[in-house]
């Protein structure tokens, strides 16, 4: 993660850049899909650790939590 955004937010800007030139309205559901899931994702994340823990150790588990969102 050199650039420090997890896949959601990735994502976001991926379609943000391209959605006027390739797929329009469908990359636009697809920035709110993000979105949504990176909701999802923060939500969970502060219900599971009250206090923010962006440490290496931690890194492994949000991925693991991202994995699994993902594929819900």
């Amino acid at each position: 993660r050199k650039n420090l955004l997890n896949p959601f937010q990735a994502n976001v800007i991926r379609y943000v850049v391209r959605y006027e030139d390739k797929n329009g309205i469908e990359d636009l559901q697809k920035i709110i899909h993000y979105c949504e899931m990176e909701i999802k994702f923060l939500k969970e994340k502060k219900r599971r650790y009250k206090i923010p823990d962006d440490s290496p150790e931690k890194e492994e588990e949000w991925a693991a939590m991202i994995a699994q969102m993902q594929d819900t």
